[in-house]
């Protein structure tokens, strides 16, 4: 269990991230109900949180205990994983390109905000972003490649 610190460190980063994001979402729930255009993002976000959840599962489970699970088990991280990391790939790409990039988000922003907003406070946003969602996604990748090397504590 050694090498799977960082694994577990990163676990405890996504579960802390993805108890925030449950919380958002419940309080998001009725602006979901009002506003059906927001469906697909708040199902993509809480792809996350059971993502989180069924991983979390895995680590206790079958890394820690070496108990098996079932493949619904494995099928749920899979399906959500494969959402989250969509997801992933959307947030740092666009993250990335208007890093590259700033001044009409900053524009945007300063329009929207009054000019209350700092360019400094934006950019730093964005980095703190862009770091969870590659974290999640690092994460994701880890855990596939865990689940395929304990493949055969999968059970139906």
């Amino acid at each position: 269990m050694k090498g799977l610190i960082f694994y577990r460190i990163l676990t405890v980063l996504v579960n802390t991230i993805s108890f925030f994001l449950a919380l958002s979402l419940l309080s998001g729930l009725p602006v979901i109900i009002s506003q059906p255009a927001f469906a697909i993002p708040f199902f993509m976000m809480l792809c996350i949180v059971l993502y989180a959840w069924f991983a979390n599962i895995f680590l206790k489970k079958v890394l820690l205990k070496n108990e098996t699970i079932t493949k619904k088990t494995k099928d749920f991280i899979q399906v959500n994983a494969i959402v989250s990391f969509i997801l992933c790939l959307l947030i740092i790409t666009s993250g990335s390109m208007l890093l590259s990039d700033p001044k009409p988000y900053f524009d945007a922003l300063s329009e929207m905000t009054n000019g209350k907003a700092t360019d400094q406070m934006a950019i730093t946003q964005l980095w703190v972003f862009i770091f969870i969602f590659l974290a999640l996604a690092i994460h994701i990748i880890w855990t596939y490649l865990l689940m395929r090397k304990r493949a055969d504590f999968f059970k139906d």
